[in-house]
């Protein structure tokens, strides 16, 4: 049994190497896939108290920041079941300890069941809700009233209620600061802004007054990036004197020219996308010069229109989307079957894409993400079919593995005996390795959950009690009140009793097969903001469907 560090640290490892983290990466994207399916089984085996097989896992991770060059970190876990290999190869731990290896009897912290009632749940979701809103209106606040281009605070998208109050304290401070300083100017300016609490160090060497050399932490000081973006740290002190010792002139024309090339982008890829017959072209383009590169690709193929027009006539629509790279290191075409995307260099030259999309490889890979569109669209249905059957607003799915939607079949089979003793109404609901309520309201339910449990253990969140709380008589005792046409119901779930962590207080899961937890909070984070931007009070979402074991990417030279 794992350990509640242990899981700390699993967590850890998945947030940097989930493959949703990779988008323009295919062949990492996939190789970090696989790797995870590799620690799933491992861990399974030490969640289920049997010595595992010996195994070597290799994943890619992004640098500092998530920019630069991707670096490769490989692990090799032996049979005794020590993980400290691949805690050291991440940095998690300094060095590697035998204590991972202790298989305790009842680890009552990694119970991550419902931690407050559905209501409650509903309540914090909500209440993510409107922090949201209120951050979005207090940036156009900002960029109406001091003229700034734009304004991002924190990471694109809160996870959790007290990560939003403080990006909404830090907006508030920086309104403050450009009140009581008007000759202060930022107007023409990107500005990105961070809370204290969230914000980067940087650590110092200096000689203090005893001539003793010593290091200094401190709040990252602002700067200039090379788009033009001032990042600043929303200190109500330093703020203003930090961003009068920058060069905002500079700054404004990095911006203009960034901004520039972005409006080409989006002119440009309208045009492309018709010329080339695909469901959609675009660059994540994080930077001027990687615009600049994707302009440029896309003006040499409209410039070639003629020529583009003669090799695929009589072509029907491809199935998939292009995603273009600029990384210089990347495969000049690359796709998987699994994947609905054709990655595609900027340094990939026209007559190459042009024979490929025109080559039974093309043909293929479009069939590959016509059947991927498909699926996709099979799980949404299914994932809406579930939310009306329990009156839920949410209901997405997070885990990779493909078990999950057997899952979403029992809930919709089951929702009449669900819903007679549990009100869903409202809720966000995840299919995930997990009873557990998330930071933004979203209830996550194990997708293998028994259908006479599962009211049980809601009621008894309504109730006040927390299930790692309870005895095993006490627990059992709950369950059993259901009666046994709930049992019954089953459509094959496991049966009560069956599972450790349900039966006798110890979990059964971990971080096996819970690869998509971490990065599973971000995705419900992102679902609400669709929702947010769409004003819709139903939102259906889908996980991307997997590249399968042993595959690898196909790439074109």
């Amino acid at each position: 049994m794992l350990s509640s560090e242990q899981r700390k640290l699993m967590r850890g490892v998945v947030k940097l190497v989930h493959p949703d983290l990779f988008p323009e990466h295919e062949y990492e994207r996939t190789m970090n896939s696989e790797s995870l399916k590799v620690l799933n089984r491992y861990v399974e085996e030490l969640t289920n108290r049997r010595s595992p097989k010996a195994s070597r896992v290799e994943f890619y991770i992004k640098g500092a920041n998530g920019e630069g060059e991707l670096k490769k970190v490989a692990a090799h876990l032996g049979t005794s079941g020590s993980l400290s290999p691949l805690f050291v190869a991440f940095g998690l731990t300094d060095t590697a300890s035998d204590s991972d290896d202790e298989r305790a009897p009842a680890d009552v912290d990694f119970l991550l069941w419902l931690r407050d009632c559905v209501s409650q749940a509903v309540g914090t979701a909500d209440k993510h809700e409107k922090l949201k809103l209120n951050i979005r209106q207090m940036r156009r606040l900002l960029e109406e009233a001091f003229g700034i281009t734009s304004v991002q605070v924190g990471a694109e998208y809160a996870s959790s209620i007290g990560e939003q109050e403080k990006q909404l304290e830090a907006l508030t401070t920086m309104q403050d600061v450009l009140q009581t300083t008007p000759d202060l100017s930022l107007d023409g300016v990107s500005v990105q802004l961070y809370p204290p609490a969230l914000s980067p160090q940087e650590s110092t060497a200096f000689v203090d007054e005893n001539g003793m050399f010593s290091m200094r932490t401190e709040y990252m000081r602002a700067y200039v990036a090379d788009d033009g973006c001032v990042h600043v740290v929303a200190q109500r002190e330093t703020m203003a004197k930090q961003l009068r010792g920058l060069d905002l002139s500079h700054a404004r024309t990095l911006t203009t020219v960034t901004h520039f090339w972005a409006r080409r982008m989006r002119e440009v890829t309208s045009p492309v996308t018709e010329l080339l017959g695909v469901r959609s072209v675009w660059c994540d383009a994080k930077s001027e010069s990687a615009s600049q590169k994707f302009v440029l690709w896309a003006g040499y193929l409209l410039e070639q229109r003629a020529k583009v027009e003669s090799v695929l006539d009589g072509r029907q629509q491809f199935s998939f989307s292009v995603i273009v790279s600029v990384d210089s290191d990347a495969p000049l075409i690359s796709t998987h079957p699994s994947s609905p995307v054709l990655n595609v260099s900027a340094d990939c030259p026209a007559a190459h894409l042009l024979e490929f999309l025109a080559s039974e490889a093309g043909s293929g890979a479009s069939n590959d993400a016509a059947e991927v569109h498909a699926v996709r669209a099979r799980e949404e249905a299914l994932l809406e079919d579930v939310r009306v059957a329990l009156d839920a607003k949410v209901v997405i799915k997070i885990c990779m593995n493909d078990r999950v939607n057997d899952g979403a079949r029992r809930l919709l089979e089951n929702a009449h005996i669900i819903r007679q003793t549990v009100d869903l109404s409202g809720a966000c609901i995840a299919l995930d390795d997990c009873y557990e309520v998330w930071d933004s309201g979203f209830i996550s339910i194990p997708y293998d959950f028994s259908v006479g449990e599962l009211p049980a253990m809601v009621r008894m969140l309504q109730a006040g009690q927390r299930p790692g709380d309870l005895t095993q008589e006490a627990r059992a005792a709950a369950v059993a009140t259901q009666g046994a046409g709930a049992a019954a119901g089953d459509g094959g779930g496991s049966p009560v009793g069956t599972r450790a962590f349900r039966a006798a207080g110890v979990s059964g899961r971990g971080a096996g097969e819970a690869s998509g937890t971490s990065a599973g909070r971000r995705r419900a984070t992102a679902v609400h903001a669709a929702a947010a931007a769409a004003a819709a009070s139903r939102v259906r979402c889908s996980s991307s469907r997997r590249p399968p074991c042993g595959s690898r990417p196909r790439v074109f030279a």
